[in-house]
């Protein structure tokens, strides 16, 4: 089972139609997100403190957690899809925004969920990479592609189609920023650890990976 996961903060405006077709959890505001874009809505975690639509009054079902939590709204969202909905797999769209401490929080979280798989951003749509995995994915020439490792332990990677290598950098010192694509579609795999890959979002990049 795979489904989607929206939070709160700054959303694409481009994203494949294709994921509305799959189940999809709120994470507090995500829920209005949800509604607009015609998600099929499982089901509404968090607070509520920042949803401008009731669950309860639109007959969806929700779980209302404490304002004071250890958890974050993101990470209970995570626990439902992972323990309850059994999930094998999710994206994430949102939770990029002013707020740069629920950004890194949500950072935090990626080496302890290698469910979640990819991440759509207001103008950035990254693949989450773990041990073991290989995206490949069309491009445009030109187009913008960073890596940054994620995690306590630095990952071993290495790319096709990227104009700079990356095969031979030192994850502990550096990152791959602003790298560029040189055809019409890039590789990246990951032998071990843990890996952000970053594509910037553009009308004409085809979405199919």
């Amino acid at each position: 089972m795979q489904g989607i996961i929206a939070l709160g903060g700054k959303k694409p405006q481009v994203f494949p139609r294709v994921l509305r077709d799959l189940p999809a959890i709120g994470a507090d505001s995500g829920f209005d997100f949800l509604l607009e874009k015609g998600f099929k809505v499982e089901i509404v975690i968090g607070d509520l403190d920042s949803t401008e639509k009731d669950p309860q009054s639109l007959g969806v079902p929700y779980r209302r957690f404490p304002t004071d939590k250890d958890e974050s709204d993101a990470q209970l969202a995570f626990d439902h899809a992972r323990e309850v909905l059994h999930w094998s797999r999710w994206q994430v769209i949102g939770g990029s925004g002013a707020r740069i401490d629920h950004f890194l929080a949500l950072l935090g979280l990626i080496p302890l969920y290698s469910e979640w798989e990819e991440w759509w951003m207001e103008n950035d749509h990254a693949f989450l990479l773990s041990k073991g995995k290989k995206i490949a994915c069309p491009a445009l020439p030109g187009q913008r592609v960073s890596i940054v490792p994620l995690g306590y332990h630095p990952p071993r990677l290495s790319a096709t189609g990227l104009r700079w290598s990356i095969d031979r950098l030192d994850w502990t010192q550096m990152c791959s920023l602003s790298n560029e694509t040189m055809t019409d579609n890039f590789s990246v795999y990951c032998e071990f650890g843990h890996a952000m890959v970053i594509r910037s979002l553009e009308v004409a990049v085809e979405f199919r990976i």
